[in-house]
């Protein structure tokens, strides 16, 4: 019974350390940027996503017309998750507005995209298992002179599961949201 039990201690702390640390890194400038009380526009570049292997545009085309025809308003979905994070978390700070004119652009550039899995979200033990995956790199721009102040990366980035697909991908961008305005802290 002890060994089940020192077991069980084992996979909690592994289980709990794993959740430590924070996947997003700063690569360069300074993440105080958003500390500063003005408003941004988001943007998500798509033009270098790798999916399964292929080229965003090309995994979609394989999945069908009504993969390809719902992209666009599923994106809006996404990256609202995004939005409504990120301006949760950061609200003393930068906020992202889609009415107001911006300062700064937060600029996703998405290289690499798992959409997980539903079945595995059924089958996994873990909360985890089957969500989405994201890798790729943030760029904060001042839009007043277009330099980038602050450059952070971000790898393999896995979010909680959901039987949707659409809401596992905005799982993922909500996370990345919240681990960004960690960093600021």
């Amino acid at each position: 019974m002890r060994k089940y039990y020192f077991s069980l201690i084992a996979c909690l702390f592994i289980a709990i350390s794993s959740f430590a640390g924070n996947p997003v890194k700063i690569k360069s400038g300074d993440i105080s940027v958003l500390k500063n009380k003005a408003i941004a526009c988001v943007e998500f570049d798509y033009s270098t996503t790798i999916v399964e292997g292929k080229n965003l545009d090309e995994y979609l085309k394989g999945r069908g017309e009504d993969v390809v025809k719902d992209w666009p308003s599923d994106n809006v979905k996404t990256e609202m998750m995004f939005i409504a994070k990120f301006n949760s978390k950061n609200d003393d700070g930068l906020q992202i507005s889609k009415d107001k004119t911006p300062s700064y652009k937060i600029l996703v550039h998405l290289t690499k995209l798992d959409l997980g899995n539903t079945a595995a979200a059924f089958l996994s033990m873990s909360a985890k298992g089957g969500g989405a995956i994201i890798s790729g790199v943030v760029d904060i721009i001042n839009l007043q002179n277009n330099k980038v102040e602050c450059s952070l990366s971000f790898d393999e980035l896995k979010a909680i599961s959901n039987p949707s697909e659409v809401i596992r991908r905005g799982l993922a961008y909500s996370d990345l949201a919240k681990y960004i305005c960690k960093l600021n802290k």
